[in-house]
């Protein structure tokens, strides 16, 4: 039976986050005793926070509080107050105007003034004033005043929760405005609780972080991607609990996703609707290998790469192709660049949220699915030039030392394999493959050994005896008799035929 999906697929339960969970509610009864406290919710893009905040959100509501929402966007970072005026937007939506004597009508006029998007909401605040208009930074105090007045009115009354979601994407105003409030409004039972990317942070954010650690008020929440088991947990609950979920779908989805849990809702998605997964005799399967991408993952990649230069869009697709980690001595070798372009451009693509530096010589794509989907915006044989290219200068580099062709051995089996390079790619896999087994590494082992036997096919060669044997004590030690035996009699036969041939 095939699922076809016409709502979003997303976990409806929290998983991994029970500490977090218990941190963050024992904050309740702190803020309800009259004490502000400011809750850092950070991480990569798709680890959860929103779905942490909603948890946290929707527990403070529970217990009576106000709640004061809003959000940044990308495109409103340079504009001023844009979280706030969402915040009160929907504050003002909620609220049933009252007579000019009501305080809460009277922050409104004032908010009015300086922030001219609130008076579509009410039309008639606009003409309630008529003083000439103020310097700037006297509107500013005057704002923030009003502000924090209001904040102190409101959390006498009840205590209050703003959560501010994105905050990375934050105006200088806003910041500024945030931390007026946390220094103005210290025995109040308010709680702030913001949600940013840790990977992102601009250095309006760097800075309005450091002054927030100098009033020693905030808790840092930071998000680790997920284990298997919260992964395989979510999976079920997704797929419905009382069914049964092959273990090779946990697997891949946990793999690929690498415990993001957005990508695992993702990538969910995009098997369910492709049909590449299927429910027969009552238990959830993959039914195919493909490597899927999930389109929101593509749409992600594609807009961080429209802004490179086309410079730095050609190192990050030989990167790409070169690996989820790669080699800045390659990428110069063969780009033939000075180390200050390549360096220039690897600080482009970092900046642009792609890749990560781990070492002097060696960064890595921030995920997997950002460089395969970097990958998939080749053409096959476009990518098979890049491989080709990537061998030859490999081969290059490794030629005048023998510890370096041992080091690159496995890489060297890999682009010539995806190159087309067959001699070069049956000589590499099978040392690979030797190398792999001296190392107890046997699914690695039977990587290469699989190659080795396709190059030979490709060659029009009948495949030696001792590929297929050395894979077979591969399959053996890893306890898989069935694909053993079969490697075994492969190598029988085979050695039965080069014994033949020998005796014509």
């Amino acid at each position: 039976m095939e699922a076809r999906f016409s709502s979003p697929i997303a976990c409806p339960v929290v998983f991994g986050r029970t500490r977090e969970l218990s941190t963050l509610r024992l904050l309740i009864e702190r803020v309800r005793s009259g004490e502000t406290q400011v809750v850092l919710i950070s991480g990569e893009a798709g680890i959860g926070k929103s779905r942490l905040a909603a948890e946290v959100k929707a527990e403070f509501l529970t217990h009576g509080f106000l709640l004061l929402e809003g959000q940044c966007f990308q495109a409103d970072s340079t504009s001023p107050y844009v979280p706030l005026l969402d915040l009160f937007r929907a504050y003002f939506s909620r609220w049933v105007p009252t007579p000019s004597a009501d305080p809460t009508y009277t922050f409104a006029s004032t908010l009015s003034r300086l922030l001219p998007e609130l008076a579509l909401l009410f039309p008639n605040l606009a003409t309630l004033h008529g003083s000439p208009p103020v310097e700037p930074e006297e509107e500013k105090r005057h704002l923030f005043a009003t502000m924090t007045h209001f904040v102190i009115e409101q959390a006498t009354q009840h205590p209050m929760m703003l959560m501010i979601e994105d905050i990375h994407w934050c105006d200088d105003l806003s910041l500024d405005l945030l931390l007026h409030l946390v220094r103005r409004c210290r025995q109040v039972p308010l709680l702030l609780l913001v949600t940013y990317r840790h990977d992102e942070q601009h250095p309006r954010l760097r800075r309005w972080l450091t002054q927030l650690d100098r009033e020693r008020v905030g808790q840092e929440c930071s998000l680790k991607r997920l284990s298997r088991d919260d992964v395989a947990g979510m999976i079920r609950v997704m797929l419905n609990q009382q069914q049964e979920v092959d273990i090779n779908l946990i697997d891949t989805l946990y793999t690929r996703s690498e415990g993001n849990p957005f990508f695992v809702e993702e990538l969910l998605k995009s098997l369910m609707t492709s049909g590449e997964s299927a429910f027969p005799a009552g238990t959830w399967k993959l039914t195919t290998h493909r490597t899927l991408i999930p389109r929101s993952v593509e749409e992600a990649v594609q807009q961080r790469t429209a802004y490179l230069s086309t410079e730095a869009r050609h190192l990050v697709t030989l990167a790409a192709v070169a690996g989820r980690r790669f080699n800045v001595t390659l990428l110069r070798e063969i780009l033939q660049y000075e180390e200050e372009q390549v360096l220039a451009l690897l600080k482009e693509v970092m900046a642009a949220q792609l890749v990560v530096e781990e070492a002097p010589d060696q960064f890595a794509f921030r995920h997997a699915l950002t460089q395969e989907a970097i990958m998939a915006s080749l053409l096959l044989r476009e990518r098979q030039g890049v491989h080709r290219r990537i061998a030859e200068t490999l081969e290059r580099l490794s030629a005048s030392s023998s510890p370096l062709r041992e080091r690159s051995l496995e890489d060297l089996a890999y682009h010539c394999y995806e190159a087309g390079l067959w001699e070069q790619a049956l000589a590499y896999a099978q040392k690979a493959g030797e190398k792999a087994l001296r190392l107890y590494a046997q699914q690695a082992a039977i990587d290469h050994f699989t190659r080795a036997i396709e190059a030979t096919h490709y060659l029009s060669l009948p495949p030696p005896a001792s590929l297929y044997l050395a894979r077979g004590q591969a399959y053996e030690t890893l306890g898989d008799f069935e694909r053993a035996r079969h490697d075994y009699e492969h190598a029988r036969a085979a050695a039965r035929t080069a014994q033949d041939s020998l005796n014509r």
